[in-house]
């Protein structure tokens, strides 16, 4: 595991801490995006990031794919159990990789999954199309709202209850 110097994502998370984070281990974060690409109310926005740089998933061992895969999934069922409770009527969630935004950056893309949540009564998103996004640095970014403190809170909680469950026992090994 390596960070860049150049790299922002790395340099954010080299230092991280837990409080910060809705999941944080040795080898990967997960946070409420604070520059969403989806509203809150049209589902929200996180993001899971590796702590080192990498570029793509071909790039982890089997280990690190096992603890990405079951992150991703363990978030998605806190987004599905926590939103509603703040009356966001969270329908789906898309996963997506992405990393293009800095394919052309110093230090280059580093890896990161989105999960975007998808309400049922979208006002950016229409529900039951395709996400579609503007270019980096459209006005349409501006008027997106992340998810509060309130859904950070719930969040949380039921990530704490997801990691006492066997299902997910790997993932509260690895964030000791």
């Amino acid at each position: 595991m390596y960070q860049r110097e150049d790299c922002k994502k790395c340099m954010a998370l080299k230092d991280a801490k837990s409080s910060d984070f809705l999941y944080l281990s040795k080898k990967f974060a997960a946070q409420i995006s604070d520059k969403p690409h989806v509203d809150r109310k049209d589902g929200g926005h996180i993001k899971i990031m590796p702590r080192w740089h990498i570029w793509d998933r071909k790039e982890f061992s089997k280990s690190e794919s096992q603890e990405f895969i079951l992150l991703a999934m363990m978030i998605g069922d806190a987004m599905y159990s926590a939103l509603p409770k703040n009356n966001i009527k969270l329908t789906l969630i898309n996963y997506q990789d992405n990393g293009n935004w800095s394919v052309d950056a110093k230090g280059g893309p580093h890896l990161h999954l989105h999960l975007y949540g998808r309400a049922k009564n979208s006002k950016f998103q229409k529900h039951g199309q395709a996400l579609v996004f503007p270019p980096k640095g459209n006005k349409y970014y501006k008027k997106l709202k992340p998810l509060n403190k309130k859904d950070e809170q719930l969040l949380k909680q039921q990530i704490s209850r997801l990691l006492r469950k066997e299902k997910y026992s790997l993932l509260k090994r690895l964030k000791k």
